[in-house]
């Protein structure tokens, strides 16, 4: 049986794939969770974000993100625009976040007109 699993994985490397997953905690006065999930390269990913000001928290942002591009020595992934509250959303991470095992990084989010940053802190989960 082991080897019959062996042998799938070697012929089908996908499903041997797992996604580097970070939560993250905003580390000033909002009250923000953020989960991070990247594949192994860092290409792609997907961030999630509530606002935990009750109990069940608030679903802020729920969105794939784009491909990264680098400015002032970060990697910057935008969101996609997220069809529910209609918000976009973008990390700015270290280079090597992926491999860190904790990292502070930045989360802007974005509705209508408005925008606002937050710093954040996050931790491979």
């Amino acid at each position: 049986m082991k080897i019959l699993l062996l042998m799938a994985l070697f012929a089908f490397p996908a499903l041997a794939r797992a996604d580097i997953v970070y939560r993250c905690r905003s580390t000033g006065a909002e009250d923000l969770s953020v989960t991070l999930r990247f594949d192994e390269r860092g290409r792609s990913g997907r961030l999630e974000v509530d606002r935990w000001d009750s109990y069940p928290p608030t679903p802020l942002l729920y969105a794939d993100l784009k491909g990264p591009s680098v400015a002032r020595g970060l990697a910057i992934y935008p969101s996609e625009l997220d069809p529910n509250s209609g918000a976009q959303g973008e990390v700015s991470l270290p280079l090597n976040f992926l491999k860190e095992s904790d990292f502070l990084g930045t989360l802007t989010l974005a509705r209508l007109a408005k925008s606002a940053s937050y710093p954040i802190a996050c931790e491979r989960f």
